[in-house]
């Protein structure tokens, strides 16, 4: 997570979460929740596409709770978009 420009004053932000690669052994991002291109928006990495696609919310801590609950969606998504086995 990250916030410009302070975590309590949020006008840009993004909020990431992180899939383990055993192929790779390294963590990828599956998913993002950020400012960047002038508005909020959700970076579907886990997708082939990674699509990007506008959010109607206002606060840091809303992406955060957002990627939080759906994470283990994102990571299995991941995994059989990019083929990883388990």
């Amino acid at each position: 997570m990250s916030g410009e420009p302070g975590i309590n004053d949020v006008e840009d932000f993004a909020v990431a979460t992180h899939y383990n690669d055993p192929e790779a052994d390294r963590e990828v991002q599956v998913a993002r929740i950020d400012t960047s291109h002038g508005y909020v928006h959700f970076d579907k990495l886990f997708r082939e596409e990674q699509p990007k696609t506008p959010l109607d919310i206002d606060a840091y801590w809303e992406a955060e709770e957002l990627l939080r609950d759906d994470w283990r969606r994102y990571a299995k998504r991941y995994e059989t978009n990019h083929s990883v086995d388990e």
